[in-house]
C-alpha cells in the first residue's frame, strides 16, 4: 500500500520517495527491469502517494493496444485536466510492445506533456524502446528480489497468519 512495504530496491525507492515528498516528479519516469520485479506495483504506488484519486489515473496495457492511433488517443485525453487531484498519471505497461509508429506517435507527448500530466512507462524489454523514446525519461533499473529477500517476505507472511514454515520450504519458494 505504500513504500515502506516495499522490498528490495532500496536506493530507487529513496530517490522516488524523496520525489513524492517534494513534489518533484518527473514528466515521464520508466521502470524497467525483469518480469515479476514490481515494476507495475512501483508504478501504482507514485500517484497514491501523491494522493492522486483514481479516477486520475489511466493504466493501459500497451501490448494489448500496440498501435498509433491508441497513443494518439491517449496523448488526447490527457490534454484534459485531471477530475479531482493535482496529477492524471498514464502507466503504460509493456510499452516496448507498441508499433514503431506509437512510438513515433508518443515522442511529441513524451516531450511536452501538459503539467498535470505525468507518465510511468513500464517495461520487460528496455532495449526494445527508441533511443529517442529513452531520452525523455527518467530512468529506475527495478531489480528482482533476491533469495534472502524472498525467504525474510516468506517468513512473515507465515507469521503473520500464525503459521510456522521450516528453513527448507522457505528455500525452496525462494528457489521457485
Amino acid at each position: 500500500d505504500d513504500f515502506d512495504e516495499v522490498l528490495g530496491n532500496e536506493a530507487v525507492i529513496s530517490k522516488i520517495k524523496d520525489m513524492v515528498e517534494t513534489d518533484k516528479i518527473p514528466s515521464v519516469l520508466l521502470f524497467h527491469g525483469p518480469y515479476g520485479s514490481g515494476k507495475t506495483t512501483l508504478a501504482r504506488l507514485v500517484p497514491k502517494a501523491l494522493g492522486v484519486k483514481k479516477i486520475d489515473i489511466q493504466e493501459f496495457d500497451i501490448g494489448a493496444i500496440t498501435g498509433a492511433d491508441n497513443i494518439r488517443a491517449i496523448r488526447e485525453k490527457s490534454q484534459i485536466s485531471p477530475m479531482a487531484s493535482k496529477y492524471k498519471f498514464y502507466i503504460l505497461d509493456e510499452f516496448h510492445a507498441a508499433s514503431s509508429a506509437a512510438h513515433t506517435a508518443s515522442l511529441k507527448w513524451l516531450e511536452d506533456t501538459p503539467k498535470h500530466v505525468k507518465v510511468i512507462i513500464c517495461t520487460t524489454e528496455v532495449r526494445k524502446l527508441p533511443k529517442t523514446v529513452l531520452s525523455r525519461c527518467v530512468p529506475f533499473k527495478i531489480e528482482p528480489l533476491s533469495p534472502a529477500q524472498i525467504i525474510t517476505l516468506v517468513r512473515s507472511s507465515a507469521e503473520k497468519m500464525d503459521e510456522e514454515i521450516s528453513d527448507k520450504t522457505c528455500r525452496l519458494i525462494a528457489e521457485m
